[in-house]
């Protein structure tokens, strides 16, 4: 899977268990981050994309960098929309309790995705956008594929 030049992805799988074996480099980084001292790219530690993991060469000295996924109100689809509430942009935050090191742009959504199958379509109201979900769960990660 790609999005862009921030997401590059391949899903490993052995029957129900899955790993995702890839990268992610938020579009939008602190402009004070030097790409010439400091890396810029996290790998996913768990299937749920929750905790991305770093270069130990960083501003925050620390590796990992937790995300805006996950939230335990995004479950269910809208009882009033009858649709999937989305969020646009993936933010990732410092574990040195320092703010914002990233955002992704508009192609990686969470997505209120509990109830979903793997690799189900949701499409963005009043947008052609179509989301492919990675992680089925409260507060998923989908990736737009169209």
């Amino acid at each position: 899977l790609n999005a862009a030049s921030e997401f590059r992805l391949v899903m490993l799988f052995q029957g129900s268990i899955y790993f995702p074996l890839g990268f992610i480099a938020p579009q939008s980084r602190p402009a004070w981050w030097n790409l010439d001292a400091w890396n810029y790219c996290f790998l996913p530690v768990s299937s749920t994309f929750a905790l991305l993991r770093g270069s130990t060469i960083n501003p925050y000295s620390n590796t990992e960098h937790d995300t805006s996924l996950n939230i335990g109100r995004m479950v269910i689809a809208n009882t009033i929309t009858n649709r999937r509430d989305i969020l646009q942009g993936v933010i990732t935050y410092t574990q040195s309790n320092q703010g914002i090191s990233g955002r992704s742009s508009d192609d990686l959504i969470m997505v209120a995705a509990s109830g979903t199958t793997r690799f189900d379509i949701v499409q963005v109201p009043g947008s052609t956008n179509q989301y492919l979900i990675l992680n089925p769960a409260t507060g998923g990660l989908a990736v737009r594929v169209a």
